[in-house]
């Protein structure tokens, strides 16, 4: 992110205003690909302070693309609040307003990406028909670009969950800002006994900043643990007290285990904090993300008899396929699947 990007810190969020460039070309529009997140964005980005719209998506696209590109017209005005998945806002709530500014495309349009993205991976051009089952964004191109309309489209959309309760908790990524909740959490699951689901190996490292560094390393896949799969941690944090009540973990991928027994995501909560409905909002707030990544559909498991966690699963969506045998704890799970599609 560029110190002049118009990105600005509101109430434990983020506001952001963008621009993005519509470019179509045989019945095809030109998206960003990073292989970082599972999904495609469109060229485009962040307005710099002193810009006007124009100036910047012109920028934007040259940028991106290599060639300075004539507008031909703005198409659409994007209001979204949706929750981050990156480095500097995982969790947060963000505010964006986007202008898309339909391009003018010559013949021999022929584009070259040298840009990197926000966490400095290196991104590249795809083409993508309305009809391919790749996930990107914003959504209602998938719509919209299939009979382009002359008209100026206002759209509106709203990943928030109407909850007043969701307002007062963050969905983060671990930092050492929390070292001391990491400690704490892991006493009250140590002193009852208790499984920590959802926590990666905070059980075995007695120094956060061990766990720190370890589930940082399950994020990336070229240091990925031997024997694991690309996972994302977070923690759920109260905004008024900052104390930690949760932790949760996506995983981006199966091996052989967690597609029978694990699932896509684990998650636990501090066991002083319990019954006041935070793994509900926790889960929800997280489905996002998996969307995101291009996961269509989240498998979730729960211990037969943990009728709190099928409850949680269930008002989330989750609709009950089988129940199987996990031999190692010699215990019965139940499997749920939650379709973000």
């Amino acid at each position: 992110m560029d110190k002049g990007d118009l990105t600005l810190p509101a109430g434990g969020g983020f506001l952001n205003l963008r621009v993005g460039a519509i470019i179509i070309k045989n019945g095809k529009f030109l998206m960003v690909k990073n292989p970082h997140c599972g999904y495609c964005y469109s060229v485009g980005g962040r307005v710099r302070f002193g810009e006007t719209l124009e100036q910047a998506v012109r920028r934007e696209t040259e940028e991106e693309t290599g060639v300075e590109l004539e507008i031909d017209r703005l198409g659409f005005i994007h209001e979204a609040f949706f929750y981050g998945d990156g480095k500097e806002n995982a969790g947060r709530l963000i505010q964006e307003f986007s202008f898309y500014f339909y391009m003018k495309t010559p013949e021999d349009f022929s584009p070259v990406c040298e840009s990197l993205s926000n966490d400095g991976q290196e991104e590249s051009l795809v083409w993508i028909s309305p009809d391919e089952e790749t996930t990107f964004y914003p959504e209602f191109f998938r719509k919209e670009l299939k009979q382009p309309s002359k008209e100026i489209k206002h759209i509106v959309s709203d990943e928030r969950i109407n909850s007043d309760a969701n307002e007062e908790m963050l969905l983060l990524l671990p930092s050492e800002e929390y070292v001391g909740e990491y400690t704490a959490y892991r006493r009250e699951f140590l002193d009852l006994g208790d499984s920590m689901d959802g926590t990666g190996p905070l059980r075995r490292l007695s120094d956060p900043l061990d766990w720190l560094r370890e589930t940082e390393s399950y994020r990336d896949p070229s240091t990925v643990p031997e024997g694991k799969v690309q996972a994302t941690q977070f923690i759920f944090v109260r905004r008024s007290d900052r104390k930690l009540v949760g932790m949760i973990q996506i995983r981006h991928c199966f091996n052989d285990y967690l597609e029978k027994y694990g699932g896509h995501i684990g998650y636990s909560v501090r066991p002083s904090e319990r019954r006041k409905g935070y793994a509900e909002l926790m889960l929800k707030q997280s489905l996002g993300f998996c969307r995101k990544i291009g996961i269509k559909r989240v498998l979730i498991t729960c211990l037969n008899h943990n009728e709190a966690s099928r409850r949680t699963i269930l008002s989330c969506g989750g609709v009950y396929e089988s129940t199987v045998y996990e031999p190692d704890e010699g215990e019965y799970l139940e499997r749920y699947w939650i379709d973000l599609e």
